[in-house]
């Protein structure tokens, strides 16, 4: 995946930075990164509701799945994946930028949804929706033992940014670099 940034859009929302993740009590559902020649590396388990793993990618590639899913289509820049007749389990479209996923994955009872909208998620009976921004050098973690869902900054800090779907991508990479470059935009 060769868009030189590290972005993936999940509906409205954009998860932007290096070492972005959803994870479900310390487990990474969905992580993003920069591999060692720049490009952008997406990692992702998407399990059913009974705990059987559908797909897993690793670092680009995919590495296993359920051999009964109800229907997979892949072509250049594109992979879909259905488990059952109207019901997307994972598509992840490489052909827009920033790349953009949806699907729905299940983690120890926890639902996430990756809508058109933005994220879905519900966590012990208490849903949670983000949509509309741009998440930049953090990611999301939900606790199924509580029943949170927060926001994790890495690396001791991490933006927000509320923009229009026209700027939330530039805005959310600018933000970005003042993050992993904080001495060079201090010096300006």
């Amino acid at each position: 995946m060769n868009q030189g940034y590290a972005a993936v859009a999940l509906g409205s929302l954009l998860l932007v930075g290096d070492r972005n993740f959803i994870r479900v009590d310390g487990q990474d559902l969905v992580r993003i990164g920069i591999g060692p020649d720049g490009e952008l590396t997406l990692s992702a388990s998407f399990e059913d509701r009974d705990g059987a793993s559908l797909a897993m990618i690793e670092d680009n590639e995919w590495v296993s799945g359920d051999s009964r899913a109800w229907d997979l289509t892949a072509d250049h820049g594109r992979l879909k994946l259905w488990s059952a007749a109207r019901r997307i389990a994972l598509e992840v479209d490489a052909r827009t930028e920033p790349i953009s996923l949806r699907g729905e994955m299940w983690r120890e009872g926890a639902r996430i949804g990756i809508t058109p909208r933005g994220l879905d998620i519900e966590n012990a009976d208490v849903p949670s929706k983000m949509s509309s921004l741009g998440l930049v050098g953090m990611g999301i973690e939900v606790n199924t033992k509580t029943g949170s869902v927060g926001w994790m900054p890495y690396d001791g800090g991490g933006i927000v940014v509320s923009a229009g779907d026209g700027d939330r991508l530039k805005e959310s990479l600018n933000a970005w670099n003042r993050l992993a470059h904080p001495g060079f935009f201090a010096r300006r």
